[in-house]
């Protein structure tokens, strides 16, 4: 049985990313990190995270993906 697709939402754009020179833990990424989902993004000119989606885990747990 193959797990469900992964519930995806719009995450912030136009907001001041986070730099992370080396992962804090174990697998986690590093570089340019959005403050508020954590994923690694790209910035535009003006150093703002661009548009990007991420997992809606409120949804998937409502779903019942993790019980």
């Amino acid at each position: 049985m193959s797990a469900p697709d992964p519930i995806m939402m719009d995450c912030v754009a136009g907001e001041r990313p986070h730099y992370l020179s080396a992962p804090i833990l174990v697998g986690a990424p590093s570089g340019i990190l959005c403050r508020a989902c954590g994923q690694e993004v790209e910035v535009d000119e003006e150093g703002l995270t661009k548009p990007h989606r991420t997992e809606d885990v409120l949804a998937m747990l409502e779903r019942g993906d993790y019980g």
